[in-house]
């Protein structure tokens, strides 16, 4: 992999630009598979980056035969090992099959690549590959991720896991470029807050019971300060723009200002008497910091050199205000969230000017232009509601209107937490898992209903004719394809348990047999998208389930497959039985 650390400081040398070139056009999938043979395809994909950075300065300072081919080609590459890092990581040889079947055909690397795999490759592909490939999903940690932050410049991003580690990832190949252990005292591992110091040489972590600087270039620890005053405690924390201190909530009720040069207590002051700070916001200018709280009210206070005074305004609200946040739109516009709602608050007015139903959302965050909200709910499992929503603000008769737009792969995942890159192109949102998903903000679609799936696909079945092809998803839905068109032959319906059931498809397709929890065989039409026909009972639930299913060449008959076991006391052992 080393060979594109040396190219970069050539790349105005054409004989070294034909051997790049050559190389990417007769042997990118093998270095590939090979890098990610020897676990070093993250470094590999930084050096990519680089490559395509110092092109295009290279091409902005002279004049290159073919600058704008090399460029295209090597922006390509960078999408295709972004788009496919964790696939390619996990099975190297899937470079050849899943990873270049699926790139967008007018990608460099699949108009290079598949004609010569082409007898190799599956002959069709069904699905919206182009605009899955609008979302960048990288994975790294080992336990969920619980807070995120994004450098000044945009170019590194941190994630902090349960597992005690801070991952830096450099944003232009969405590659690890350094994985930090933090000691932290046991039963003190919980990461209230992180974020890069200006200059970027140095992240601050803020944790149960202490503070924590690291090198963002070596790892290592550069201070570390005790929190005497509240372990465990720490419910909310920000961070003022002149990153000389930070704020935190204390259980208490306190809002607490440290030093973040010498750890050390500034100023002090009771925001909620009965305790329970739900978040604190720093306003873009970084004089105000406003708190919110189980006491259904939202204060701005004073931040000052050695203090914190206030409050200067007091909005009292009908609700608990689970989180708020200052709109950088307005100097007066306030966000927040209830549980039930989403609302713009002029804290001027004092008076609410717009909301939006938002129920069990449990975060937001602001673009650095207030353009837009993005919020977090948890759905746990239901896949037809996203758990990450994006609302666009407009201008509306009385304030602010909204416009929910649609993110790629943003439903069937729980996501902990979202921000905005500093340049406001991009939104990146960290799931409950351990996964982080990246998309531009000039890719982002008015909400429509859902086409396809959107959950995983489970189970693939072919009419006898072979024209259709019916799919079956952890969503509860069934798709019918036109595998000529490669495109949906009708809108999915709902057929619930279909995920976990058999199911058979009608030569023509127009028809799905499958069996529910019941062991019941149902009937659904792909046209009409209802049951048609009575549902039959087959076999008792509690000793056969149905595993199989399959119509007849002439669609008159249906034969049904159940497996289970009966349970003998008598000599205590379980016989398994099958029905046909």
């Amino acid at each position: 992999m080393n060979w594109v650390s040396h190219v970069i400081l050539e790349t105005h040398n054409e004989k070294v630009r034909e051997q790049v070139r050559k190389f990417f056009q007769e042997s990118l999938l093998n270095w590939i598979e090979l890098c990610a043979d020897h676990k070093r395809l993250p470094g590999c994909i930084v050096r990519v980056g680089r490559l395509l950075d110092s092109m295009e300065k290279m091409r902005d300072l002279v004049t290159l035969p073919a600058a704008g081919e090399d460029i295209e080609i090597c922006g390509d590459i960078l999408s295709f090992l972004r788009s496919n890092q964790i696939l390619i990581q996990g099975t190297p040889k899937h470079v050849y099959s899943s990873a270049l079947m699926f790139t967008p055909r007018q990608s460099s690397v699949y108009r290079i690549y598949e004609p010569r795999y082409r007898e190799k490759l599956p002959r069709m592909r069904i699905g919206y590959v182009e605009h899955a490939q609008r979302v960048i999903t990288v994975s790294g940690h080992d336990i969920n991720i619980v807070c995120v932050a994004i450098s000044p410049t945009g170019s590194m991003f941190a994630s902090v896991g349960y597992d005690r580690t801070i991952i830096l990832w450099d944003t232009r190949s969405w590659s690890q470029l350094l994985t930090i252990t933090v000691q932290v005292a046991e039963g003190r591992e919980r990461c209230v807050g992180i974020t890069f110091l200006p200059g970027s040489h140095e992240i601050v972590s803020l944790w149960a019971d202490c503070i924590q600087k690291h090198s963002v270039e070596t790892g290592d620890v550069i201070r570390i300060f005790e929190l005497s005053l509240e372990v465990n405690n720490i419910s909310t924390v920000a961070w003022p723009s002149n990153y000389k201190y930070l704020a935190y909530g204390a259980a208490s009720g306190n809002i607490r200002l440290i030093s973040m040069d010498a750890g050390d207590l500034v100023g002090e002051i009771t925001a909620v008497p009965e305790g329970g700070i739900t978040s604190l916001s720093v306003s873009p200018d970084g004089s105000k910091v406003a708190s919110t709280g189980r006491d259904h009210s939202i204060k701005v206070w004073s931040l000052h050199p050695d203090h914190l005074s206030g409050p200067d305004s007091v909005c009292e609200h009908t609700s608990w205000v689970v989180q708020g946040a200052f709109l950088p739109s307005g100097p007066s516009l306030f966000a927040f969230i209830d549980g039930e709602a989403l609302h713009i608050l002029d804290m001027a007015e004092k008076k609410i000017v717009s909301s939006y139903p938002a129920t069990a959302v449990e975060s937001l965050t602001c673009s650095q232009d207030g353009q837009y909200i993005s919020t977090t709910q948890a759905n746990w499992g239901n896949w037809h509601e996203p758990s990450l929503r994006l609302r666009k603000l407009v201008p509306g008769s009385i304030g602010v209107d909204f416009a929910e737009v649609c993110l790629d792969g943003g439903s069937g995942d729980v996501f902990q937490s979202s921000l905005f890159s500093p340049d406001g192109k991009s939104i990146i949102a960290a799931s409950q898992g351990t996964q982080i998903k990246v998309q531009s903000l000039d890719q982002v679609d008015p909400i429509e209903p859902a086409k396809g799936h959107v959950g995983p696909v489970l189970k693939l079945k072919f009419s006898s004719n072979r024209k259709l092809l019916v799919s079956a998803s952890a969503d509860e839905s069934v798709c019918t394809w036109n595998v000529e068109k490669e495109s949906l032959e009708a809108d999915r319906i709902q057929v619930p348990s279909i995920g976990g059931s058999a199911f058979a498809v009608s030569s023509d397709g127009s028809v799905v047999a499958c069996g529910n929890e019941e062991s019941q065989i149902q009937f659904w039409s792909t046209k009409m998208k209802k049951i048609i026909g009575p549902t039959i009972p087959i076999c008792n639930r509690e000793e056969h389930q149905i595993v199989a299913l399959s119509f007849s060449p002439n669609d008159d008959a249906l034969a049904i497959l159940g497996v289970g076991s009966r349970y003998d006391p008598s000599t205590e052992t379980s016989e398994w039985t099958a029905l046909l």
